[in-house]
This record gives structure tokens, C-alpha cells and sequence, in this order.
């Protein structure tokens, strides 16, 4: 891909294409979008784009800019006499556990309107007024993008939210309503990140929920790139964090929103490790998944040790079983298994990278952490205790010491990663003081 554009001053913890990327089209005021911030709206996208040919990037294109043309998947929920939008991301419409989280969360308040987005997509055409929008796009990205595709492919998802948010002002007119603050799942995403700026434009109360383990080596974006005026944060890991990456505004340690309205109880610690767990990330990290259920097969065949491996809800499990064909050593669970079930069945876990680090320790799972190409590991600070790179150091993290001395990692973690003990409480208290009702 080629910019059309001198360099730009990179700024820590963001790559110089990355920083350049965003600066760049941040600088220009896109037709119709309000001033909104294109740069920080297209951040993942860019980032997370996937390689493939000009023909194909732009028939995906096509197709999307087609379905949100004459479709839509939004759906709305009016509770009481709404005054907050709480705003479930299209990006995450396939997470049932993310869903009946953030629901949980919209019970706190009597009065909202929660809109979310569904498998099922519907007749809406929004999108037929909107013809001048995407020629007008495509002309001003011809200045920083000489291919096609490149701007097809980037018109596909500015056009996605700015017909998203059309959506919530047709519906609010149509129902006569006032909404003045959002609660979004995340303000980094694509959705999110258009809501959260139009909302702050309009100087109405703008509040992020955290989504995802944040770190300021590998994810400094969520918290450079988070507009919102309140970020509910997990732990206070997630605040020493946010002030590492350079976060300005306002952030508030509750805890971790899956805990809400939930009873959450801990795991009553091991007396004999014999069963080690591995969660994985999403497909996305295929590869390193691979070798982390490797290295912990390996390790578990050399010391007669089971292994049970979860996967990332939105894993292919066929493909993982294929490469772990022997069910003596590599058992995976099923998919229908909650986190805390899978918890329940082992004595150890062994984590990448994932919200579910946080999630093991605080249900009472000594939990440790595998190291990578991308020392993912090293992003957690003052834990060294937690991280191991191979078999041998894993044998002599866990099978060279007493069960008091893991007992004392895990007492470590906690109050490394810890956070409120009644989280519906303090999830309840927060929303008061911000005027969610």
C-alpha cells in the first residue's frame, strides 16, 4: 500500500505506518461525516486488514457497501423513558458471551435504549440516499491512496458506521426521543469510535466499557485512540496501563463487566496439579496458538499430565483437532462450555494473551503465561513470576515448587490485576454518579 504523503512524527507505541496512516486521514474532513476523525475510526481495519488481490478486496467491498445499501441489522430496545444509548458493536454481534454481558449491563439502568446489531438482515434502504457520499469518499481518499481497491476497501467500513449511526437518528426521531449520553462496549471499534465522537460533538456524556486485556506494548490504540469522556476500566492493571500509553481522560477501576449481575464465586484452590488448561486466542493467532497447546502437549506427555484446551469462541475447532489427532494427550472441550465451567475442570491455566488471563485468576485459577515471538508476555509488568517460554521452565514453575509458593503467584496476580469484589454494586454506583438512570 502506498500513501501519497510525506512522513509523519511518530508517537510512542504506535509503528510510523500505523501513526502516519491515522494523522493523514485525520486531516481531512470527510464529506458529511461532521469533522468525525476517519484516522481513528479505520485504525483496526487497517490494521488488522488481511492480504489479498485488488479484484478480490473490491468484490468484498462491493458486497458490503451493497448489504448496509438496502440491509440492515440493527436492532433497538426501548426500556422506561430512555436518556442513555447503550451501543453493542456490530464487530461482536457473533459473541453470545459478550451479548448476555452487555445486556446484563443495560438492566443496571430502567432507562435506555439499547441498540445492538443481529445475524438477521433486513430490508432498510438508508443507504439508497447515500450515492453522493461514496463518490464524494472516493475522490478525497484519491489523495493519499493511488489504488481501487485500497479505497474501496476503507469506503466499506466508513460507510458501515456512518449509515449505523443514520439508523439511530432515524429511530429516535421517529420515537421522539432525547438521548444525551452513550455507553459503548468498546470506543476503539469501528461503530463505537463513530457513536462515541458524534456524541462528544454534540457535548453529550460519552462512556467506554473495556473490551479485551489492555496492554501498552501491544494495544496502545485502545487507549491512545479512546475518545469517550469516562473509560470503566477492569483493573487497576488496565489504569497503570492507560497512564504508560499516554490516556488523558477519565478512567474508573470497577471491574470486569462479565461479573455483572452474575454470582460470582471462586474455585476452591487445587490440592494436586493434574490437569493443566490452555485458553487460546481468536483465529487470528492461529499459529501461536498452535505452539502454545504444543509446547503444553509436549510438556504434558514428559510429566503425565492432562491437558484440556479451550478455544476462542469464534475458533474452528476441526482445524485445531486435526493437528492434535490424539485424544490421550490434547482433549478439547466443547464449544457450549462456559469459561467458568471449563475453569472448573483444571487446576492450572496457561493464557497468550486474552480477557480471560484476568478472568481465570479472579475466579481462583492460578494462571500463567506463555511467552512468544511477540514477548507478549513481557507486557506484563511486575509479574514475572507468571511467565514461562518453554516446557523446562514451566516444569520448574509449577513441578520444582511447593503449592504454597504457587498458592503466593496467584495471591500476587490478584492483587496485580485486582479489582472491586462486588462488581454489580460498583457498576451500579459509577452509572449514578454519571446520571445513568
Amino acid at each position: 500500500m502506498e500513501y501519497r504523503t510525506k512522513d509523519m512524527n511518530n508517537k510512542e507505541n504506535i509503528a510510523p505506518d500505523e501513526r502516519t496512516f491515522v494523522d493523514v486521514l485525520n486531516s481531512i474532513s470527510f464529506y458529511k461525516c461532521d469533522n468525525v476523525r476517519i484516522g481513528d475510526l479505520l485504525y483496526y481495519p487497517h490494521t488488522l486488514r488481511i492480504k489479498d488481490t485488488r479484484l478480490n478486496t473490491i468484490k468484498k467491498a462491493v458486497k458490503r457497501i451493497l448489504r448496509f445499501a438496502f440491509f440492515s441489522n440493527a436492532e433497538f430496545e426501548i426500556h422506561g423513558t430512555p436518556e442513555t444509548l447503550f451501543l453493542m458493536n456490530n464487530l461482536l454481534r457473533r459473541r453470545e458471551d459478550f451479548q448476555s454481558s452487555f445486556r446484563n449491563v443495560v438492566e443496571l439502568s430502567e432507562n435506555n435504549l439499547y441498540m445492538y446489531f443481529s445475524d438477521k438482515f433486513r430490508l432498510n434502504l438508508a443507504g439508497l440516499f447515500s450515492v453522493t457520499e461514496l463518490i464524494m469518499w472516493n475522490r478525497q481518499l484519491k489523495i493519499v491512496f493511488r489504488s481501487v481497491s485500497d479505497r474501496m476497501y476503507y469506503i466499506g467500513y466508513i460507510y458501515e458506521a456512518y449509515l449505523e449511526y443514520i439508523l439511530f437518528e432515524k429511530y429516535c426521531r421517529k420515537h421522539y426521543l432525547e438521548i444525551d449520553k452513550l455507553v459503548s462496549i468498546c470506543d476503539v471499534h469501528l461503530t463505537d469510535c463513530y457513536f462515541t465522537q458524534k456524541f462528544n460533538m454534540q457535548n453529550k456524556k460519552t462512556i467506554t466499557l473495556q473490551h479485551g486485556t489492555m496492554c501498552s506494548v501491544f494495544n496502545a490504540w485502545a487507549f491512545i485512540g479512546s475518545h469517550s469522556d469516562y473509560f470503566i476500566a477492569n483493573s487497576r492493571f488496565t489504569l497503570s496501563e492507560g497512564r504508560i500509553a499516554g490516556y488523558k481522560h477519565n478512567m474508573i477501576v470497577v471491574g470486569l463487566f462479565s461479573y455483572v449481575n452474575k454470582q460470582k464465586r471462586e474455585k476452591q484452590f487445587c490440592h494436586k496439579i493434574e490437569i493443566i488448561g490452555v485458553l487460546v486466542d481468536g483465529d487470528g493467532f492461529r499459529a501461536d496458538n498452535l505452539r502454545t497447546i504444543s509446547t503444553m502437549a509436549s510438556y504434558c506427555e514428559m510429566f503425565n499430565k492432562k491437558l484440556l484446551v479451550k478455544l476462542h469462541p469464534l475458533c474452528d475447532i476441526d482445524i485445531y483437532q486435526k493437528e492434535f489427532n490424539d485424544a490421550r494427550i490434547v482433549k478439547f472441550v466443547e464449544k457450549k462450555k462456559t469459561l467458568n465451567q471449563f475453569l472448573e475442570m483444571i487446576d492450572i491455566a496457561v493464557v497468550r494473551n486474552s480477557t480471560t488471563l484476568i478472568e481465570a485468576i479472579q475466579y481462583g485459577v492460578p494462571t500463567y503465561i506463555l511467552n512468544d515471538k511477540y514477548q507478549i508476555a513481557d507486557a506484563y509488568r511486575n509479574v514475572n513470576i507468571l511467565k514461562f517460554s518453554d516446557e523446562k521452565e514451566f516444569h520448574d514453575l509449577i513441578d520444582k515448587r511447593s503449592l504454597r509458593d504457587i498458592y503466593d503467584d496467584y495471591t500476587t496476580a490478584r492483587e496485580y490485576f485486582g479489582c472491586a469484589t462486588d462488581v454489580t454494586q460498583q457498576y451500579k454506583s459509577v452509572f449514578a454518579s454519571l446520571g445513568i438512570s
